[in-house]
């Protein structure tokens, strides 16, 4: 992911914050598609006139790039994406979702559903790996039972897991007193 670059005004005196101005860009290059989101995009230039809009706006979508483009311009920076600058319009293959709102309040996906809130953080869900190694600690019992619910079964895995690391400890302890 490529993100924006802001820069923070006011910290030695006069009213803090914060401006991001520039492009987050984010790729899925399994399925050729990109997030392309606009920060400030309507930025007024020093030359021009008349009102500007908000400075915490983002603006954009997600879309689904050409073949040919997609090979010609993204598969050939390998490992430096950070070289990527943006989508061309004639790169365009299909608009999947648009994006629009603000950072510093609610972002929309499509107009409607809201899929960040400032008000309102979601924490990361969380993704199982399909092919996780059983030592995973998702496979501990203990954590099992916690989140079945079963708080007493839960307990009861912890302790007999503190005591089994407990007697490890001793018997590394003892080999190393050994040597």
């Amino acid at each position: 992911m490529i993100t924006a670059p802001g820069t923070i005004y006011g910290t030695s005196f006069g009213q803090r914050y914060v401006s991001v101005e520039g492009k987050y860009i984010a790729f899925d290059l399994e399925n050729r598609l990109i997030l392309e989101l606009s920060s400030n995009p309507d930025k007024k230039q020093f030359w021009q006139f008349g009102k500007e809009g908000h400075q915490d706006i983002v603006r954009g979508g997600i879309y689904k790039i050409k073949q040919k483009e997609f090979q010609k311009n993204l598969i050939k920076l390998g490992p430096q994406y950070w070289k990527f600058k943006g989508i061309e319009k004639d790169w365009i293959e299909q608009k999947i979702h648009d994006i629009e709102g603000r950072w510093t309040k609610q972002v929309f996906l499509d107009n409607k559903e809201v899929i960040w809130d400032a008000f309102r953080p979601q924490p990361p869900k969380i993704q199982i790996e399909e092919a996780s190694l059983p030592s995973d600690s998702w496979f501990r019992e203990d954590l099992i039972a916690l989140r079945a619910g079963n708080f007493d079964q839960a307990q009861e895995m912890k302790e007999l897991l503190e005591n089994i690391q407990r007697n490890d400890k001793k018997l590394r302890m003892k080999k190393l007193q050994k040597n």
